[in-house]
Order: structure tokens, then sequence, then C-alpha cells
């Protein structure tokens, strides 16, 4: 083979493994990666360090293969998924952290929409919250208080009262009051009417399972509370450590799974336990 071959195929190879090895390298968490890179999964259970998608680049949908999962680098995006309640795999695209969902939109608090106002919708099948216009009104003068009881018909949220939002399935909607702090929240009811959420305004259902396990209920909890390590989280001032990569990261920007594996399995059978009581109760009743 002619000498300036044997350099070119020689440099060829040197370039091509240095890139393997920046982009494929091994690892066990993100701090194993380089600078916009995390920690990917392979098919077969081993990980790698993979380049974060770009801004416009799609994310966090189901892909065939686990290594084609695309995620967005938090530190600077995060996936802007608006039909995330509705179609849960659809997956979205990497946008600024400092993009505001439009009206209609899947949300989780306020801070989520341009609006500033995310509110819970149960007219279907199942209650979804969605980011609704910002109100019109702006002389509170103007405004009366509405009074409403748990019994008056409604036909969404700005037919009830202070406390309270329009519960229960189309044609049957009536006021309820909103769960007090530390009830149960955004559980699956058998009927719509049983269903309890928080007051947004105030408070947050807090669901730290809620991406291992979509339909377990949480609690009402304080707005300002942040969330500890290794629980399920959107944006990084959910976290005390200001850090969620679909977790709370600790400080170090580690993952936390093994801590969590005992509760995250009793959490589980005790779901499945209340499925079966209520499947038993139906049966014998």
């Amino acid at each position: 083979m002619p000498l300036n071959h044997s350099i070119i195929l020689f440099l060829f190879v040197l370039v091509t493994n240095s890139s393997y090895e920046s982009v494929d390298a091994s690892c066990t968490d993100e701090t194993d990666c380089s600078t916009g890179h995390w920690c990917a999964r392979h098919s077969d259970g081993s990980r790698f360090c993979k380049e974060y998608a770009s801004l416009g680049d799609s994310c966090e949908y189901l892909p065939r293969r686990m290594e084609d999962l695309e995620r967005c680098d938090p530190a600077i995006h995060y996936c802007f998924e608006p039909e995330s309640c509705e179609i849960a795999d659809l997956g979205g695209v990497c946008e600024l952290k400092s993009t505001k969902y439009n009206e209609g939109a899947c949300c989780t608090s306020n801070d989520d929409c341009s609006s500033n106002r995310c509110e819970e919708d149960c007219s279907s099948n199942r209650c979804d919250s969605f980011c609704i216009e910002a109100d019109r009104v702006e002389d509170d003068t103007d405004v009366m208080i509405k009074e409403s009881s748990n019994d008056e018909e409604c036909t969404d949220h700005s037919d009830c009262g202070d406390g309270k939002w329009c519960a229960g399935g189309p044609g049957n909607k009536r006021c309820k009051d909103y769960a007090p702090l530390d009830s149960e929240c955004n559980g699956h009811p058998i009927s719509l009417e049983d269903l309890d959420i928080c007051d947004l305004d105030m408070h947050q259902c807090y669901q730290p399972d809620k991406c291992f396990i979509p339909d377990l209920a949480g609690q009402c909890k304080m707005k300002s509370m942040l969330f500890p390590d290794g629980d399920c989280c959107r944006r990084d001032s959910d976290c005390e450590s200001n850090s969620c990569n679909d977790i709370c990261l600790s400080s170090e920007g580690l993952r936390k799974p093994d801590d969590r594996q005992a509760g995250i399995a009793t959490r589980i059978f005790g779901f499945l336990l209340t499925i079966l009581s209520v499947l038993t109760c139906g049966l014998l009743g």
C-alpha cells in the first residue's frame, strides 16, 4: 500500500475511534459524561454518553430502541410537550426554559402558562390540567364574588365561588370544594364526582412517583414546597437541588434510583391492592 494511503487510513481510524470514545463512552450517570452529553441506555441495558438534542429537535418520544431516545439539555432547554397529558408518548421539541405554554396546552402549575392560569378540566372521562386564557376583568371593583354550594350546577370553574371547582362529568357537573392541604389529589376514582384536586393558586399536587406510575394519586402541598432528590419533576425550579432530569438530582448530579426501589414497589403493590378491592366490591355488590 502506498505510504500516503497508509497515512490517510491511519488518520481515519484515529479520528473515528476518538469520535466513538467521546460520544459513545460508557457511563453510570450524567457525571461520567462531558458537558453537553447525558448518560443514555442501550436496549441491552448498557449505558453510554450521548449528546443532548438541540433547540427545536424532537425529545421524549417513545422510540423503538432505547438508544434512540432524545433528551434536552436541562441546563438551557426543556422538552415542550403541550399535549403530554392527552397523548403520553407523543413527545415534544426542545425549547428555551423561558418558553411558556399557550392557552389549551397541558400544564402542571400556573408557572407553565403564559397567562399564569393552569386549571383542571374534567369534561372528558378523566381530569387533566390545561392553560386557560387570563382573566379579561381588569377592575376588581366590578367583580362580584360568587357564592356557591357543593350542590350548585356548573359548566366550568368560573361558575363556582372561591375555594371551589367544577367537578363531575358531562351533564352532571357541580361545584365542589378544593381538597385541603395534605389531602389526596389527582387520583382515579370510579366516579368523576369523587375526584379531588388542589387549589393551584395556593397548593400543588405532590406526586413524587408520577413519572414511574402516572395514575398514582398525590397529596396537596404548598406551592413553595421543593422536591427532594429522586422525586419526579418537570423543571429545575421544582427541586431542592435546582437540578431536574426527569427526576430531581442531588447537588452532585447523581441519580438515586436504587434508594427509591423499595418505596416504588410498595406504592405499586398498594395501588394494585386498591384496584383489586374495588373490583371485588363491584362483583360482590
